[in-house]
């Protein structure tokens, strides 16, 4: 099962967050996909440190903007990087969710859907009218 599709409705209007968030979108469906099919948990281990390095690197270079642009919703934005950051590491070392299980698709969908079209796309319109 895919969390999601990449649509045009996730575009914040700044060419390297939507890149990245293309990747994200890409990354959370190999993830999924790999508790669907039952990988080999080395395998799932393998795209969970390619998603704490996205997530890493994705969120230093939107907090260093928010930074830069004073963004006036900067902590709020930052606890749902940090929430997120911690879930990961809380699926990766939960013994519960086994191949098939629903909780992390769950998760990740409701994170994507909430984080891009609520806190990126306020920040998307800040940067534009900075």
């Amino acid at each position: 099962m895919l969390v999601t599709s990449w649509s045009d409705k996730f575009k914040v209007g700044i060419d390297k967050i939507d890149s990245d968030h293309r990747n994200l979108v890409d990354l959370l469906n190999k993830l999924q996909k790999s508790y669907d099919t039952c990988l080999d948990r080395n395998e799932t281990e393998i795209i969970f440190d390619e998603l704490e390095k996205y997530a890493s690197d994705h969120f230093s270079y939107e907090e260093k903007l928010m930074i830069e642009n004073s963004y006036p919703f900067l902590s709020g934005h930052v606890r749902d990087h940090v929430y997120f950051t911690e879930m990961i590491r809380k699926w990766r070392n939960d013994e519960e969710i086994d191949c098939k299980s629903k909780k992390l698709s769950i998760f990740l969908t409701e994170w994507l859907f909430e984080h891009i079209l609520h806190h990126d796309f306020k920040l998307g319109e800040h940067l534009s009218n900075s």
